[in-house]
């Protein structure tokens, strides 16, 4: 999913084991660890974690988990024929290992680290066998598959999205000087937050707050308390950008604006790009867009509140809900991704999502948890994009 010039949205100081900073040891070339390291330097950072931890030893590479379920609690039930020493209940693992063996294995803990981001969510007007993409002539990618803006030379581009990865590629696309135009096309909105308040200032560390933490309240969740502080911060924009919709925000707004209410997208690049269609139509928005710098920049248009209805018969043309057009002939589907765990066993995924735990803990397993993703509520290397 990683693709050209890839830079974490959250910073270093969030992103990083406690117990193993970043500073200094990601690239031995450096002196520092840049606030948003770049996706290779991840990587580094992660390979150096585990061997100053030797945890190396303790992985297997090259096996697929293929089944994960439930182990007997005693001798009287049934037990699996790879289950002869597991009385005591946890659970069973069946893997293929590299040389294609199948094996079977008893753990007490799990816990499934595989991401949430795998299986691509393509909307029903965007399968395969629909009369929008039989009708259009250009191509129709999701965003997993993009790598380089190469790809958009000559192109008009059209991006379904309104997460971090759309942003991030409506903004490369422009960026390309052969791209022939850039779109977005948002349903219903999101606040638009700087990854950084300054060069050297990372804005995660500011929104980490008495109430940022790991574990919520129930009553803390209800009123929201965690939101407060930075509510009353981007109301502030209004002074600094012009707007109050979000940082230098005037295109794709949602309301409330309220954060904890909609998503946060800090991939910021395109909102000046996004403005400026916006900007121009008022001289309170020229003369922001003169104090920006945002005169000169080609525009992102943008189709706010709406969803693509039908491509015309021209095979170029989409036609949205709202009754406005845009030619396209390349897009870019950047709706996010289903939550996917095929490997896990029918009776666990009930159990889990019946207590609405998230796949947290099961609470009939003896302090033996089978854990799975969750979504931190600041650090967050990846977002899944609604469309």
């Amino acid at each position: 999913k990683v693709y050209h010039d890839t830079r974490l949205v959250s910073s270093k100081y969030i992103t990083a084991f406690s117990d193993f900073r970043m500073d200094n040891e990601v690239d031995l070339k450096t002196s520092e660890c840049p606030n948003h390291p770049s996706a290779k330097q991840y990587v580094d950072y992660l390979r150096r974690y585990a061997q100053r931890f030797d945890l190396e030893r303790r992985m297997q590479f090259g096996s697929t988990v293929v089944h994960i379920w439930d182990a007997p609690k005693s001798a009287d039930e049934d037990k699996d024929e790879a289950c002869t020493e597991c009385d005591t209940g946890g659970y069973m693992v069946r893997y293929r290992d590299q040389d294609d063996q199948i094996i079977a294995k008893h753990y007490d803990v799990i816990a499934v680290c595989s991401g949430l981001h795998n299986t691509p969510y393509i909307p029903a007007e965007f399968c395969s066998s629909s009369s929008l993409v039989t009708k259009f002539k250009g191509q129709i990618i999701h965003s997993c598959e993009y790598k380089d803006p190469t790809i958009f030379s000559d192109k008009r581009v059209l991006i379904l999205g309104s997460g971090e990865t759309a942003l991030d590629i409506a903004y490369r696309a422009i960026r390309n000087p052969h791209s022939q135009s850039v779109a977005l096309n948002v349903r219903r909105g999101f606040l638009s937050i700087p990854h950084n308040l300054a060069e050297d200032r990372p804005l995660d560390v500011f929104i980490t707050n008495l109430f940022e933490h790991a574990y919520e309240h129930p009553w803390v969740h209800a009123l929201r308390l965690r939101w407060v502080l930075s509510t009353v911060f981007i109301r502030a924009f209004l002074l600094l950008t012009g707007s109050s919709a979000g940082f230098n925000q005037w295109a794709c707004h949602t309301t409330p604006i309220r954060r904890g209410y909609h998503i946060i997208n800090k991939s910021h690049a395109a909102m000046s790009h996004l403005n400026v269609v916006v900007k121009s139509r008022s001289l309170w928005g020229r003369l922001w867009m003169w104090i920006y710098g945002e005169s000169n920049l080609r525009p992102i248009e943008s189709y706010h509140r709406t969803q693509v209805a039908e491509v015309e018969d021209d095979g170029v043309t989409v036609r949205f809900d709202d009754g406005r057009t845009c030619e396209a002939d390349f897009i870019v589907l950047a709706t996010g991704y289903k939550q996917s765990f095929p490997f896990l066993d029918d009776s666990i995924r009930q159990e889990f999502m019946a207590e609405r735990t998230k796949f947290m803990v099961a609470k009939d397993k003896d302090s033996k948890p089978c854990c799975n993703n969750m979504d931190p509520s600041v650090d967050n290397s990846t977002c899944a994009d609604p469309y």
